[in-house]
């Protein structure tokens, strides 16, 4: 009885199952044995960034037919739950091409293309973390200055 009532309750689940996170930083993916997480921002737009359509969570490569289905879903998704054209951020690093093939099946859904590499990824993590000073911990470590920052992120980087 109890699985009548959850089905009656919820109804079955839908493939692929799409949800984004509050703070508007990633649009969880699933499916029945996969999942993703794909960033997302709406700051100034709403962003998608293709680098992150890239391993499902455990670490395998999806395949470029499950890059394109993924990247169709969340198009669509986002298109629907935000009424807002989209930006596609390209990391130029990494399947530049691929992505900017994929972006032409979408002309009404996409208001821009913006171009970035792993640097500007890198740069804009390196920015936020030293806003968040002296109130920052990372992997556990407590940073209250810029130096310290540094030196982490020196480490890091090897």
């Amino acid at each position: 009885m109890n699985g009548l009532l959850n089905f009656l309750s919820f109804g079955p689940k839908k493939y692929p199952h799409m949800q984004y996170d509050i703070r508007g930083e990633e649009v969880a993916y699933s499916l029945p044995d996969k999942k993703l997480r794909v960033w997302w921002t709406h700051i100034d737009g709403q962003r998608i960034y293709t680098d992150s359509i890239d391993k499902w969570i455990g670490g395998t490569k999806l395949t470029l037919a499950e890059k394109t289905s993924v990247f169709a879903d969340i198009v669509g998704y986002l298109r629907r739950q935000t009424k807002e054209k989209l930006i596609i951020v390209i990391n130029t690093d990494h399947d530049k091409s691929f992505w900017e093939s994929e972006c032409e099946k979408f002309p009404t859904d996409i208001k821009a293309i913006e171009h970035k590499s792993d640097k500007n990824k890198d740069d804009l993590v390196y920015n936020m973390l030293l806003t968040e000073i002296p109130n920052l911990t990372v992997d556990g470590l407590k940073i209250t200055s810029k130096e310290e920052l540094d030196n982490y992120w020196l480490t890091k980087k090897k």
